[in-house]
């Protein structure tokens, strides 16, 4: 690859490696230029692209991982598969965190889980919905305390993963709750 299509990134000296923009013969737009980072994932599950901040899973904490920016999203891969699929951010200094990257975490320490930002940010994308709030409350009615409670909705998000959510949650009406 020529030196030229390699660069730094804002002057921060993030490796940069640049595409370009590809037309056909009359001029239509084919191909947006993307740009490659090599970043390293920081203490808080995060890399940094450009001057905004994506998660990735906590598994990678300390790893390098290789992050494409397209013009509407920025995917993430460890070199052997996609890791994460995050929507672009296009305002500066904001943070795009998902929810399901810090699970693992957040059922160790469920005491962090109500005032996560994670949480906050689930919640107004609509995808922590009335029936989790109601779930979770009996929850932590019907666990005896806002720890176990709150560990267990971790973990029927966690299931989510594996399950869909319309076949789980038809078989949690909002008063149910884990048995004590």
């Amino acid at each position: 690859m020529p030196a030229t299509s390699r660069g730094y990134d804002g002057g921060k000296k993030v490796p940069v490696r640049k595409r370009h923009i590809v037309t056909d013969t009359l001029r239509l737009l084919l191909v947006v230029a993307v740009r490659l980072f090599s970043l390293r994932v920081n203490r808080f599950s995060q890399i940094s692209v450009r001057t905004n901040r994506y998660s990735v899973p906590v598994r990678l904490i300390g790893r390098t991982v290789r992050a494409v920016l397209h013009a509407s999203e920025l995917v993430v891969d460890d070199g052997r598969s996609g890791i994460a699929r995050n929507e672009r951010l296009i305002v500066k200094g904001k943070a795009r965190l998902d929810l399901d990257h810090y699970l693992e975490t957040l059922v160790r320490k469920p005491g962090a889980f109500p005032g996560a930002t994670t949480f906050e940010q689930a919640r107004s994308a609509g995808r922590s919905t009335p029936v989790h709030d109601a779930w979770w409350e009996a929850a932590k009615a019907a666990a005896h305390g806002e720890r176990d409670g709150t560990r267990a909705l971790i973990e029927v998000l966690l299931m989510g993963r594996h399950v869909p959510t319309s076949t789980w949650s038809q078989g949690l009406p909002p008063h149910s709750g884990p048995a004590p």
